[in-house]
């Protein structure tokens, strides 16, 4: 069982393994990486599931963030709107 920031294995090996397709019950999914020299299998049998604890401060603080930035989004969105569709006359 490894987790994301596992740095043992290297950066490579890991986005790898956690870009694979979650595999069937029972079944194995593959990938291979090639690196500074070195090559390396990987089989991927499970994928566990997270946890979210939905009242804590780090994921409330996510959530603003989150929402910011989609109203940052929204507000470039309607700028650039209201730039496309201006009729400006200069002499």
């Amino acid at each position: 069982e490894q987790s994301r920031s596992n740095p043992a294995l290297g950066g490579a090996v890991m986005s790898q393994v956690f870009s694979l397709q979650r595999p069937g019950d029972g079944d194995n999914v593959y990938g291979s990486v090639v690196s500074d020299g070195s090559a390396s299998i990987v089989a991927l049998d499970a994928v566990n599931e997270g946890e979210v604890n939905r009242d804590g401060g780090e994921f409330r603080q996510l959530r603003g963030f989150l929402a910011s930035l989609e109203g940052q989004r929204e507000y470039q969105a309607y700028q650039q709107f209201l730039r496309e569709s201006a009729e400006i006359e200069r002499p």
